[in-house]
């Protein structure tokens, strides 16, 4: 429906001195993990914010503090004590009660030289992010979560650190002054309107459903002989760029009878098929999901887990153990959707591993300790990792480590591109990498990187003579 800027308008004239500015618009339930109160403090903190646009927070319906849970009322509290403290009223609307005609008049007003902005600490997906920029609003949005898969597919918007609040003022200035702001703005509308239909997602899903109640098919066969264990990370590997997934699916199709093709990733089973369908790449003849810790086999028209490797990397792990022996210290887990049997997840940066390493001694625990993205922190049985499930794969196949070829791009790659010799970086790679030798580091970037690699590897290369 198209919304009415006029309306909208009117509507906020109640709380705003001039409501023919633009609008930083965040749309969220009043609970403490969407991080409103920081957007008021990265507004209140930043003067070119202030003058440039107005700020308007949707925080659910309420009939005033004291008629909801505490947590409510805590948050609607904090946002109060938020603009008071920094003399923001005339500049932030706060609205008691909405509309579904309101939510749409909003968009359309937001997309008017305004905003659309997501501060969480985690968003799982973000639903309001597709509904703005289907609606032409540039988004703000966490690094944590869906939004660093929506932003680059959309190609316009800013990624913030939403711990920071210097980070997400500088996201919302730097998108609100944007060169060919409304240009760009367009494109990732018709980015986001083609990529998220609701009726192409109502038809994938009712293939995966008719898929799952169909079940596996025929029995077991044997294992197909390949030239080459072709083993890709996804995310930024073989996603990032539609020219390039699209290219890599064409080369597989073609060569797929040479490559047993595997993609090795931190997401989880149902989280990497997800991806790999919105991306119309390939069904991998493996899985190798949660960072290494599990290997799922394509069956039929489903998957099916090892239960050989999990066996082999179960002996001497314990989650509740590894979760103890943080107990008390700084460290955060990540939402329990992305803890696996064989793999707690934390956030956390490269410079937290010595204290968890410490934690971990002190209390006897034996596991494994993977930083990536400048981010997530896994930790995982000692006997598990990318390596190590390729490594099985490979034995099962009667493969040696130089018929792997291994892609990565992130921290989580690192131990199956220091093990493989025959490995390659796009030119993407994060700086995490940089220390790596013996890579080819292509100049192409995401799949069309991976493209490149695997043509080196394949390419015969002159042997140097003594001396040179």
């Amino acid at each position: 429906e198209q919304g009415d800027v006029a309306r909208a308008r009117q509507m906020l004239g109640v709380f705003l001195r001039d409501v023919s500015k633009p609008i930083i618009l965040a749309i969220a339930r009043p609970i403490r993990k969407k991080n409103l109160r920081r957007l008021v403090d990265a507004y209140a903190s930043d003067r070119t914010l202030q003058e440039r646009a107005n700020l308007v927070v949707i925080a659910g319906l309420r009939d005033g503090l004291g008629q909801g849970c505490s947590e409510r009322d805590a948050v609607i509290a904090d946002l109060f004590d938020g603009v008071d403290r920094h003399d923001l009223w005339g500049r932030v609307a706060l609205p008691r009660q909405h509309s579904a005609r309101d939510i749409s008049d909003l968009y359309a007003l937001a997309a008017e030289g305004g905003v659309f902005c997501n501060p969480a600490f985690h968003e799982p997906f973000g639903l309001t992010l597709i509904e703005a920029a289907q609606a032409g609003v540039p988004l703000v949005a966490t690094q944590s979560g869906g939004p660093s898969d929506i932003l680059p597919e959309l190609g316009f918007g800013a990624l913030i650190n939403p711990y920071d609040t210097a980070s997400l003022a500088r996201g919302l200035r730097d998108v609100l002054t944007a060169p060919e702001r409304e240009l760009a703005a367009r494109r990732a509308q018709r980015i986001a309107r083609q990529t998220y239909d609701w009726t192409a997602w109502a038809i994938r899903t009712q293939a995966v459903m008719e898929g799952v109640m169909r079940g596996p098919q025929g029995q077991t066969v044997a294992v197909q002989q390949h030239d080459h264990l072709l083993a890709c990370d996804i995310d930024n590997t073989l996603t990032g760029c539609r020219n390039g997934a699209r290219a890599f699916a064409q080369w597989l199709g073609r060569e797929g009878e040479r490559f047993a093709f595997t993609v090795a990733t931190g997401r989880s089973i149902a989280e990497a098929q997800r991806v790999l369908a919105e991306w119309d790449l390939p069904t991998p003849d493996t899985i190798i999901s949660s960072t290494g810790t599990e290997i799922w086999r394509r069956s039929g028209s489903g998957f099916t887990l090892c239960e050989e490797y999990a066996t082999l990397i179960a002996q001497d792990w314990e989650a509740s153990a590894v979760r103890a022996s943080l107990d008390g210290t700084d460290v955060r887990l990540q939402p329990v959707y992305d803890q696996r049997r064989w793999k707690v997840s934390l956030f956390g940066t490269i410079s937290d591993v010595p204290a968890i390493e410490a934690r971990l001694h002190q209390a006897g625990v034996l596991a494994r300790i993977i930083p990536s993205h400048e981010k997530f922190i896994d930790i995982i049985p000692v006997q598990a990792g990318k390596a190590a499930a390729i490594r099985f794969e490979t034995a099962r196949r009667d493969m040696t480590d130089d018929s792997v070829i291994v892609a990565g791009d992130s921290g989580n790659d690192l131990d199956m591109l220091s093990r493989f010799d025959n490995a390659v970086l796009p030119a993407n790679a994060l700086a995490e990498l940089d220390g790596l030798a013996s890579v080819y580091r292509s100049s192409l970037k995401h799949a069309a990187g991976v493209l490149d690699g695997v043509q080196y590897y394949r390419t015969p290369q002159p042997m140097l003579m003594a001396g040179e």
